[in-house]
């Protein structure tokens, strides 16, 4: 889902040394990197909004039963 550097960042849990490196990259973007960092963001949600789960969860299901015969 998270690209490094591309829409965020990853920073270890716990690791205080690793949230600040993340937050000093952040800070150090020019506006036109954060916008574009910020909409890549924006579009990657949108895979995987709760409507658009929701109907890929269906259409698997769909394709799934879709494949069983009844027995003979």
């Amino acid at each position: 889902m998270l690209v490094e550097g591309r829409q965020g960042w990853f920073a270890e849990p716990g690791d205080v040394e690793s949230l600040e490196r993340k937050l000093a990259l952040a800070l150090s973007l020019s506006a036109d990197e954060y916008s574009a960092m910020s909409h890549a963001a924006q579009d990657t949600a949108r895979d995987y909004d709760v409507d658009e789960g929701s109907r890929r969860f269906t259409a698997a299901a769909h394709q799934t039963v879709a494949g069983f015969r009844s027995p003979s």
